[in-house]
């Protein structure tokens, strides 16, 4: 989901305010505490290639755990027989990272490049009559 977040980010219109406003909320939604080591851990468990582990109990929550068996079988359902799982921490989503924080800072360095070109003309902010000539 993440990976697909961030293939569809480069075509945002960073200099928006819905755009911008867009990346905040889903930044703020991967910035939970504990979110990342949460992610992590289940990455690892749904990853492991050992059978042996594959009828481990996982706890979800405290209230519900959870047979890893019935939850690689939920993942599959849900994503379908031909997906392919990134990880979350894998080199791809590094690398696209990487590029949306520079396409974030070239959005910055042109909102800022706008600014000064606009408080440099004053002329530009005094209103025009339709009878000046």
């Amino acid at each position: 989901l993440l990976l697909e977040f961030l293939a569809r980010s480069f075509q945002l219109d960073l200099t928006s305010d819905i755009g911008v406003t867009l990346l905040f909320r889903v930044t703020k939604v991967f910035a939970q505490p504990g979110l990342s080591d949460y992610i992590r851990t289940g990455e690892d468990l749904l990853l492991q290639s050992d059978p042996s582990s594959t009828h481990q109990t996982v706890k979800l929550s405290p209230s519900s755990p959870t047979d890893l068996t019935f939850l690689k079988a939920l993942f599959i359902d849900l994503e379908g027989p031909m997906f392919e799982y990134h990880s979350l921490f894998g080199e791809e989503t590094h690398e696209a990272m990487q590029l949306l924080i520079v396409t974030v800072q070239q959005a910055r360095s042109r909102l800022m490049a706008q600014t000064q070109t606009h408080t440099a003309d004053p002329e530009q902010d005094k209103p025009r009559s339709w009878f000046s000539s």
